[in-house]
């Protein structure tokens, strides 16, 4: 059974700790992950993106139409801040430690000063989620 083999491979697999994972860490064993992707019809499509990391810009599109207010005929929209949810005013300690967290866990890095570094192209907006509650980041753009 095709199954069984599968299992078997994987069991091979030496897994990292998860208490210790780091975000972008798929990056750190780039030799690992060409055994592991042996065979895959896409292969070395992701080991670019292993080694490399991932153009963002190859996966653009045209887009025509109008989002949050504004006229857009682009395949690279221009750079652009937008505001967070009303949600964030009455949590904003709450957003504070969810973002110290994030930082402290890797998932989420440090751009640099305000004022100091140039802002990256989009500053997508925070939102709130108050039934649970969790921090949402609006990457629809």
């Amino acid at each position: 059974m095709l199954l069984s083999g599968i299992v078997s491979e994987i069991e091979l697999l030496r897994l990292r700790d998860p208490n210790a994972f780091v975000a972008e860490g798929i990056h750190a064993n780039p030799t690992a992950w060409e055994v592991i992707l042996s065979g895959y019809p896409a292969k070395e499509r992701l080991l670019s993106w292993i080694r490399n990391k991932v153009d963002i810009f190859e996966f653009r599109e045209l887009f025509s139409g109008v989002y949050k207010n504004s006229q857009y005929c682009s395949d690279l929209l221009p750079a652009k801040r937008l505001l967070n949810h009303g949600s964030c005013d009455k949590s904003t300690d709450f957003i504070c430690e969810e973002i110290l967290k994030r930082v402290s866990s890797g998932a989420v890095r440090v751009w640099g000063r305000v004022g100091m570094v140039s802002p990256p192209h989009l500053i997508l907006p925070l939102t709130v989620e108050t039934t649970k509650p969790r921090l949402c980041v609006d990457a629809r753009v």
